[in-house]
């Protein structure tokens, strides 16, 4: 009896997800993930990558740096002196240690 409870829980469950999704206009979602824990999982990757986007936006306007520039805009033809290779390593930051 506890097999089928579950089953009939886990189909609701699936059932309401797919409403909500259909609601939210995110049919794909719901294509996509087999699970409900596989859902969760990137819905929270989607979270995490956002809450980061925002955080850097917000130090970005924080700075108020008076333009945004990055290395892909760099002209290295005016610095031919300047090693591409060795500005892009450094710019991945890899020299700085990552503390768990």
């Amino acid at each position: 009896m506890t097999s089928t409870k579950t089953d009939s829980t886990k189909q609701h469950t699936e059932h309401l997800l797919k409403s909500y999704l259909k609601t939210l206009r995110m049919p794909t979602m719901h294509r996509e993930s087999s699970t409900v824990e596989l859902y969760l999982q990137q819905l929270a990757e989607l979270e995490v990558a956002q809450r980061k986007a925002g955080a850097i936006a917000r130090r970005l306007k924080h700075a108020q740096f008076p333009v945004t520039k990055e290395i892909s805009d760099f002209d290295f033809a005016a610095v031919p002196k300047l090693n591409k290779k060795r500005l892009i390593d450094l710019a991945q930051c890899d020299f700085v240690p990552t503390f768990s």
